[in-house]
């Protein structure tokens, strides 16, 4: 049959046979063949719901009796009865609050061996010691001593008259059980169906009957203990439907569809506690947004004689009715006088909620749903202000009521791909970096990248925001300027082409860079610029018409208007200084650079130096030249283009020197002529 969910207030037929409503840690299922006629539903009509004692599984161990391998084997008849205790609400005493506690009280003190359900409502109510071998321990039972337990019982052995019975007691309100043969067997009765066009004397009004078994699950093997299983539970409870039929020969009722067609073979019922039933109302259907509060509002519960109503919830039920029909209710509250009952949930849900009531001994129960909305996250993001090639740090907050979600942030940085970052439930904020290696586009000293940030929760509900990334040009650094001069001594006007290198640092490895020479003689140059990941070198080359001492600038320019210089000082000298330069060379070399008489050729050397000046006073150029090149160049120029025995200085290295300056000085001194 398709299922259905719990309406409010009292469960109708069609609610109550699909779901039956939520006893405390119960599990319900329905079966059923397809029933014609009318139903008469003892539930539907006096209120709360069926319940479902179940035996254990086979081979659990333990107990004594029949089978010493069962504790319950036999005990059918004592489930029966605690289904009935409890819908009457004799069995709610001493906090047992469902079926499953009360049977379990009885295997305390009853032998795994048959009786019938009497032996257990006159033990309940008023303490009868049957005595071996159904009773196991003495004591137990006797509940309510004040009660007569025979004013509420009713027993009907007429073979005959035992769907009669069923139909008047169900009528009436009472809780009933019935014997089976030839099994041996106890099961409580929750409804009938008749055919309402036909005499209810005929044997044909009653067509079937509703029941639970505490052997349904013991006999269906595939349907035990599914997982998940809530703590304390075991077994799945089923309320099924079974034709009858009257037997003319044997003059009995019989089902025959239930074990060999086994007859039913007597009626006992026992009357609810005598107060009338409260009506559970549950609320609803609620609607929040997930981080949101919801009050589950019971106060529409009523008891017709105004007793106080107690109530307890399952506000997180985890079964699914229309799909699988394993289902679970563990309440969430112990019992509390207030109608109402908070609750937040972190993500979005969406289910039933149970709600029980009591008031005196006797219960019902409601359900209701709950929808919980997911919220869209919000997010606030700020930006930052970095040099190129620094890393930029955008931070922001996140704020969602519902705190079990998580988070999918995208970045688009402005350039390139954006990039996708997972934050973890329970996230309030981000920080994230990336690196901007310059500015962008080029000519400007800063630039601004839009950033754009969405988030998307583990619900696909979003938001976005935007912030600004201001990325500054860096200056490039000139951090030397150095010259490489043919003549390491001195620098002589329009003889001397001077090579300059210049080196340069960028953080912005992405610069491009322009470079210009100002050589302090009114004359610039551009300088040929090589570079690679932010460092470069300028190279240039200069040749200065006249003697002096000139700063030479180089000023190196990046594509985003960052500048830099530095300088290095240049001393152009005379053709005296040049010529004095050379004599304090000699004059400086150690002894073992001559021939011997090392002070003695030093002496001469310099008067023959000294002899040109006064050829420089009168001009005479050429006299100069022939002198330097025929008189003291001769004296050293054995390893460089001379007879080494004719020299006066015999040390290669200054032999070199002081033959290069003499061919520099010759050369100046020919610019002349």
């Amino acid at each position: 049959m398709k299922v259905q969910r719990i309406g409010k207030s009292k469960l109708g037929l069609t609610f109550l046979l699909a779901i039956v409503t939520f006893l405390a840690s119960l599990q319900l299922m329905v079966f059923a063949d397809n029933p014609t006629g009318t139903s008469y539903i003892l539930y539907e009509k006096h209120g709360y719901t069926w319940v479902d004692a179940e035996k254990r599984r086979y081979d659990d161990g333990g107990g004594i009796g029949p089978d010493p391998g069962e504790d319950d084997d036999w005990l059918c008849w004592t489930a029966t009865a605690s289904n009935v205790l409890e819908w009457t609400g004799w069995g709610l005493v001493g906090g047992m609050w469902d079926t499953d506690a009360i049977f379990d009280d009885h295997k305390i003190y009853f032998n795994d061996t048959g009786s019938w359900m009497d032996a257990s409502w006159h033990w309940w109510l008023n303490g009868y010691e049957p005595g071996p071998p159904l009773k196991l321990v003495s004591g137990g039972g006797n509940k309510w001593p004040s009660v007569t337990w025979t004013d509420y019982y009713h027993n009907e052995e007429d073979d005959a008259d035992v769907m009669s019975a069923i139909d008047q007691w169900l009528r009436a309100g009472y809780g009933v059980g019935i014997g089976i043969f030839n099994g041996g067997h106890a099961i409580t009765v929750w409804g009938f169906n008749y055919n309402e066009s036909v005499d209810p004397s005929s044997k044909d009004y009653y067509l079937g009957i509703w029941v639970a078994d505490s052997d349904s699950d013991k006999n269906n093997p595939p349907y035990w203990s599914p997982p998940p299983i809530p703590s304390g539970r075991e077994y799945i409870d089923r309320l099924s439907y079974y034709e009858v039929e009257w037997n003319s020969t044997a003059n009995w009722w019989y089902m025959p569809n239930y074990g060999g067609g086994w007859m039913i073979s007597r009626v006992q019922a026992l009357e609810p506690y005598p107060s009338g039933r409260p009506e559970a109302d549950a609320g609803g259907p609620y609607v929040v947004n997930e981080g949101t509060t919801v009050n589950f509002d019971a106060s529409g519960s009523d008891d017709p004689e105004d007793d106080t109503i107690y109530y307890r919830w399952d506000i997180d039920y985890i079964g699914d009715w229309d799909s699988n029909l394993r289902n679970y209710t563990v309440w969430d509250t112990s019992w509390s006088s207030s109608a109402v009952k908070s609750h937040t949930w972190n993500d979005d849900h969406s289910g039933d909620v149970i709600l029980q009531i009591r008031a005196e001994q006797l219960l019902d129960i409601d359900a209701t749903t709950i929808t919980v909305n997911n919220v869209a996250p919000a997010i606030t993001v700020s930006g930052d202000t970095i040099d190129e090639n620094g890393f930029a740090t955008v931070t922001g907050t996140i704020t969602d009521p519902g705190i079990e979600d998580t988070f999918s942030l995208t970045i688009d940085w402005g350039e390139g791909s954006p990039e996708t970052f997972v934050y973890p439930a329970g996230s309030t904020t981000f920080s994230e970096t990336h690196q901007y290696l310059d500015d962008d586009p080029t000519g400007t000293s800063s630039d601004d990248y839009t950033i754009t940030v969405n988030i998307t929760d583990d619900d696909s509900e979003q938001d976005s925001g935007s912030t600004i990334v201001t990325t500054r040009n860096v200056d490039p650094v000139v951090v030397s300027v150095t010259l490489d001069q043919p003549n390491p001594q001195f620098v002589l006007p329009l003889v001397h082409t001077l090579n300059f290198t210049g080196t340069f640092t960028d953080i912005g490895t992405l610069d491009v860079h322009t470079a210009v020479w100002d050589w302090g003689d009114t004359t610039t140059s551009l300088g040929t610029v090589d570079e690679s990941d932010g460092s470069g070198t300028v190279t240039g080359e200069h040749v200065f018409s006249a003697p002096g001492t000139y700063i030479v600038n180089l000023t190196v320019t990046d594509d985003d208007t960052g500048v830099h210089f530095n300088t290095t000082e240049v001393v152009v000298v005379t053709f005296e200084e040049a010529k004095h330069i050379t004599v304090d060379y000699i004059k400086s070399l150690p002894d073992e650079a001559f021939k011997g008489k090392a002070d003695q050729r030093k002496s001469a050397l310099e008067n023959m130096f000294s002899a040109i000046d006064d050829m420089w006073d009168s001009g005479e150029i050429w006299g100069i030249i022939k002198d330097m090149n025929n008189n003291i160049r001769s004296k050293c120029d054995g390893t460089v283009d001379g007879k080494p025995n004719d020299d006066w200085i015999i040390e290669p290295e200054a032999q070199y020197h002081i033959c290069m300056k003499i061919d520099d000085m010759t050369a100046y001194l020919m610019t002349f002529l």
